[in-house]
């Protein structure tokens, strides 16, 4: 019984490559077949080869990102004023609306804010100021613009956005203090 379902295996198994081998090398349309076969061969090599040099590609950039992260993470060595100042203004822009009414000076790792800014965004630049990679501390002497509030929610939600990121401000600087 079991040799009898090993020869049906083999003959279904010939006669498919043998439809396979007729189809292939027809004499009309044979050529035709084998160069459409041989240019998806083709295709999806190139497919696999690019996604293997992405794929190789992304793990030595996180691979990069990784070990320098690690090093920030280890280094404590202060940054120079300029340097440290050019981080904090290039990180404003992403933190408020207007970032140039900000003035930023930079002594020995303390950040000193001066100049205008809207009151609701107050919480939200003290955090990304202090979360910079050389700032130990931030001197706060910004004078706060006060929108004209049309509605109480309005000013409600202005309250809430500057009390979390004084929160997460406060809370940053313990961090960076301790470490």
């Amino acid at each position: 019984m079991n040799d009898m379902k090993h020869y049906t295996t083999a003959g279904l198994i010939g006669v498919g490559v043998g439809a396979g081998l007729m189809y292939l090398f027809d004499p009309n349309r044979g050529r035709t077949r084998r160069a459409r076969l041989e240019d998806r061969a083709a295709s999806l090599y190139h497919a696999v080869e690019r996604t293997a040099q992405h794929l190789a590609t992304d793990v030595a950039n996180h691979a990069e990102g990784l070990a320098a992260e690690a090093r920030r993470v280890i280094d404590h060595a202060p940054v120079d004023a300029p340097k440290l100042v050019a981080r904090v203004r290039a990180k404003l822009g992403r933190l408020i609306r207007n970032p140039h009414r900000v003035t930023v000076e930079a002594n020995e790792g303390r950040i000193v804010l001066t100049g205008a800014i809207d009151a609701c965004e107050a919480g939200r630049l003290l955090a990304g100021v202090i979360a910079v990679p050389g700032v130990t501390d931030v001197e706060n002497k910004l004078t706060l613009r006060h929108l004209a509030a049309d509605s109480v929610a309005r000013g409600a939600a202005a309250i809430a956005s500057v009390a979390g990121g004084l929160i997460t401000f406060a809370g940053l600087r313990v961090l960076k203090r301790a470490g």
